[in-house]
């Protein structure tokens, strides 16, 4: 049998999809609601620190996120917080650390507008960040997989000095994706960070009609512009020690004198 050159691979899972897109065209794909598993995992310095807790310290933390989307907005947003506090006693006092990612963080998005509300907690403070959307800069690669039943194709992006690679869905026809990921002709189903220190995966795709109401623009919160909160949190966790690093996971570690 002849070999299947890397070209008609290509053109082979292209038709795949546009017959995929077809279907899904008659599904309502331009609307529907997808959760995702955002896995982030922790590189925390804990020389510092007693033995036992080095051993209670998680490698990594999962959250599990929703988008509600149509032609025009998308909203993620948590579907569930976790927040862990670990103390234990020792010579010099008590090590409190706290661990929390952006359980309450949601990110709203005008799609046809290109603009981005983002409400964010941090530091038992919440805030308000409207921007416009960020447009990275896609390099197809020719990559192709499934994911959940649904043909996706493989896309790269350099952000700052990390590579983010990106899996998207043609046959779901809205240019969306997890948090403030888009720019790409179809829904991303998958998201990767810096070689897999950060994964957003879709767990579950359910393409039908929502509700109005599940798609609303956040209000509370003080408002800033992306670069104005990103100033604060690097002078707030400076001064607190800890690390907020790709903006996901809070970890502070401090010593509490008895």
């Amino acid at each position: 049998m002849e070999k299947i050159s890397k070209k008609q691979s290509v053109l082979i899972f292209a038709l795949l999809g546009f017959i995929c897109s077809m279907q899904l065209n008659a599904q309502k794909a331009n609307q529907g609601t997808i959760t995702y598993e955002d896995v982030f995992k922790m590189e925390i310095n804990l020389d510092s620190l007693p033995e036992e807790i080095r051993g209670m310290m998680p490698t990594e933390t999962k959250s599990e996120m929703t988008l509600y989307f149509n032609e025009s907005t998308s909203i993620y947003q948590p579907s569930a917080s976790k927040e862990e506090e670990i103390s234990e006693s020792g010579e010099g006092g008590m090590v409190v650390i706290s661990m929390g990612g952006g359980s309450q963080n949601i990110c709203y998005r005008n799609l046809t507008g290109n603009k981005v509300v983002q409400q964010v907690d941090f530091m038992d403070r919440t805030f308000l960040i409207e921007d416009e959307f960020t447009k990275r800069e896609w390099k197809m690669t020719g990559g192709q997989k499934m994911i959940g039943g649904y043909p996706c194709l493989e896309a790269t992006s350099k952000e700052k000095e990390d590579l983010v690679t990106a899996w998207f869905c043609p046959g779901i026809p809205v240019s969306a994706g997890p948090e403030d990921y888009g720019g790409l002709p179809g829904m991303i189903l998958a998201i990767s960070t810096n070689n897999g220190d950060r994964t957003i995966t879709a767990k579950s795709v359910d393409l039908k009609e929502i509700e109005k109401d599940k798609i609303v623009k956040p209000t509370k919160g003080k408002k800033m512009t992306t670069k104005e909160f990103e100033e604060m949190v690097m002078k707030k966790t400076e001064e607190m020690g800890g690390s907020s690093e790709g903006g996901n996971v809070r970890v502070v570690i401090k010593t509490v004198t008895q």
